[in-house]
């Protein structure tokens, strides 16, 4: 049980809270980020294993949180992707419309969302809508996810 949950405060929590709160006490449901929960078969699964086992469907639901869908995969993974290889990067870096984002998923997988900016003469302007029609959509794993194409990831993971 968590330390922190005291029986005193159960008054002040609300009912969803006290809810998961058991839920997550008893083995139920594994937190994997803040509101993101994981449904177990069996009890003999980690928190690691689940991760990747359903990597793209975790990625997908967090971006759609975190950037409402306007993102698209660049950097080393959208060459891995575009060569077949859909495996779950430690790291994995997402180009987006807002402002830099690192978020840790687990203690070994996390993702950077970072936006796509001109340079310095140009006055920093996010670029962001231009680069997006240069972008394709795929599916891994029975999510539609946005990779940059060929020539997009092959510059972005050399200015890297």
């Amino acid at each position: 049980m968590d330390p922190d949950f005291r029986k005193k405060s159960l008054s002040k929590r609300s009912p969803t809270y006290k809810v998961l709160y058991r839920l997550k006490g008893n083995n139920i449901i594994l937190p994997i980020k803040q509101g993101l929960y994981y449904i177990p078969e069996n009890a003999d699964i980690n928190i690691e294993g689940i991760i990747e086992d359903s990597y793209w469907k975790i990625i997908k639901k967090v971006l759609s949180r975190e950037v409402q869908g306007e993102y698209f995969i660049s950097g080393n993974k959208a060459l891995e992707i575009l060569m077949k290889d859909y495996s779950a990067p430690k790291k994995l870096i997402v180009s987006g419309q807002e402002n830099t984002k690192n978020l840790q998923i687990s203690d070994t997988y996390s993702l950077s969302i970072r936006p796509i900016t001109s340079g310095k003469k140009t006055g920093n302007k996010n670029i962001y809508s231009l680069f997006k029609k240069y972008t394709d959509s795929l599916e891994i794993d029975g999510e539609k996810v946005r990779i940059a194409c060929p020539e997009l990831a092959l510059l972005d993971t050399l200015l890297l």
